[in-house]
Parts: structure tokens; sequence; C-alpha cells
């Protein structure tokens, strides 16, 4: 892959911004010199100035060819300017397995805090429907598997996307059994890890969960699964 990916740029030809510039009608070299103005004047350095020319040039050119002004594309110069030195950094793509550990402990907390205060609340201890730590985490770690996938599978081109009515009855399949055994666990384990938690032990539980997910989120900059994607200003 990474042999293929250093070929195409080698076979990409370099832009030649000076070679580029004289190729602009009058409105579009007005237009690039006011854009220039306003990016020195927000900051940018001189290698941040070229690196806007050489991704915008050709496009404005090629603009320029079908008889579109950049005015009319991009909107005045300094909103362009604006949203190139405003625009967010991408965010990087953590491992598979990073993100579903976050989500997970997320999920755990959330339950714990759930079961905590059913048990906190039950008027006696045949009503109260906590669950084991093994229960838990297997509830938690198996929906957030699912939801990290899910989550990849809308990333991935449509072309390539396996079947998604197939992937729910998986991922729904997969949730019964796991909750199955997990109930299994907790009426018939008679081990520390497996029997119910009384209301203080989930709290606890839900601390030390929301805590690790908390430092996973710092560590590595995650991004929030149930967080809407920045929104992209469209071409005026």
């Amino acid at each position: 892959m990474s042999d293929k990916k250093q070929e195409q740029q080698e076979v990409t030809p370099a832009v030649n911004v000076d070679e580029l510039l004289p190729q602009l009608s009058n409105k579009n070299s007005d237009y690039v010199f006011k854009l220039r103005k306003f990016l020195k004047e927000d900051g940018a350095d001189d290698e941040k100035e070229h690196a806007v020319l050489v991704e915008f040039l050709p496009k404005i050119l090629k603009d320029q060819r079908e008889g579109k002004p950049a005015t009319t594309v991009y909107g005045a110069p300094s909103e362009l300017a604006q949203r190139i030195l405003n625009a967010p950094k991408p965010v990087k793509k953590q491992p598979f397995w990073i993100e579903t550990v976050d989500l997970g402990l997320s999920f755990l907390a959330i339950f714990a805090v759930m079961y905590g205060l059913m048990s906190f609340f039950a008027k006696n201890k045949s009503q109260a429907s906590s669950g084991g730590f093994v229960s838990l985490l297997l509830m938690s770690f198996v929906a957030a598997f699912v939801f990290t996938y899910y989550s990849r599978w809308m990333d991935m081109p449509k072309g390539k996307r396996p079947n998604l009515f197939l992937l729910i009855i998986a991922g729904m399949a997969l949730i019964v059994l796991v909750s199955l055994g997990a109930t299994w666990l907790t009426v018939h384990g008679n081990t520390f890890l497996t029997a119910q938690l009384p209301a203080v032990g989930q709290f606890i539980v839900a601390i030390l969960a929301y805590g690790g997910h908390f430092f996973l989120k710092r560590k590595y900059h995650l991004r929030n699964l149930f967080q809407a994607a920045p929104r992209t200003t469209n071409r005026k």
C-alpha cells in the first residue's frame, strides 16, 4: 500500500504557483490578491499562504474555464480566508479496540448508575434488579463493539459497506444472547464477580468506569460517537 501511495505522489504533478498566477482572469487575480492580503492580516505565514495557493489555484482555474468566478464559488475572499484559518483540525482515527474500550467504559458507567439507582430505591431485595460485575462488563462491551462497528460502517464508502439488514440482525442476536448469559450468571453465579452488586458497589463501578473513560478521552483525543460531525460551509 505504501509503495502505491508513493507512486501516486510521484505521478501527481507539482503545482507551480508562479506559473498559475498569470493564467488568472482579472477578476480572479484581484480575488487571489485580496485572499492573500486577508491571510496575512489574520496571521498566516509564507508557508501557509503558499499551501493555500497550491490547493486553491488549480481549483480556481478549473472553475474559471467553466465560466465560474471565484467569488461565486467561494464567497468573499475575507470569508474564504476565515474558513481556511479556522477550519477544524482533522481528528486522528484511533484503533478499533481503543474506541470500543472507551465506549464500553461509558456504557458500564451508565448501566452501573442505572442499576444502582434501581437497587437503591427498591423496597426489598427481591425487587432489586442489580446485575453482577461480570454481567455488566459483558453487556457494556458487547454493546460498545456493536456501536463502534456501526460507526465504522457509516464511514465506509457506500459500495463497500456490508449488508445493513444482516448487520442489524447479527447485532441484535449478539446483544440478546449476551443479555441472557449475563442474567444467567447473575442468578446462578455464586462468586463475588457474578453475584448481584449492592447499590454502593454499582456506584463505585460507575465512578471507576467513568474515570477510565475520561482518561482514554484525554490521552487519545477520541471522537465522541454520539456527537454530530462538524458542519461544513456550503459553496456559494
